[in-house]
């Protein structure tokens, strides 16, 4: 299960300041398959950032699997990240289809986890 609660991210632009999440809160249960939709610059690569644990946001909790990323050493995360969040990143896997990319990222990680 993913939980974001009251998440904000700011982002300092020199003199500037973009809050890029102001107050984001959802779950996502365990089997659920979710898209993020939204206008440019609406704070959706921002958002996933903060599920796949790549940023951490300036106020808020987020949890993985049932665990807060907040006190999580980068190792830690990394190996958080390994086991419980897939993403499959638009600009990377263009080239295939919606049907081909899970089959992708699914067989890279059975070569992975098979070698380990």
């Amino acid at each position: 299960m993913i939980r974001i609660e009251n998440v904000i991210k700011t982002y300092d632009m020199g003199e500037n300041s973009v809050k890029a999440l102001q107050g984001v809160s959802f779950t996502i249960n365990q089997g659920e398959f979710v898209s993020i939709m939204g206008p440019s610059g609406s704070g959706k690569s921002t958002c996933m950032n903060m599920i796949g644990c790549l940023d951490r946001p300036t106020s808020g909790k987020v949890f993985i699997a049932g665990k807060s990323t907040a006190e999580m050493t980068e190792k830690d995360l990394s190996v958080l990240r390994n086991r419980t969040v897939g993403f499959v990143f638009q600009q990377y896997f263009s080239r295939y289809s919606t049907g081909e990319n899970p089959v992708l990222c699914r067989n890279c990680l059975a070569k992975y986890f098979s070698s380990v």
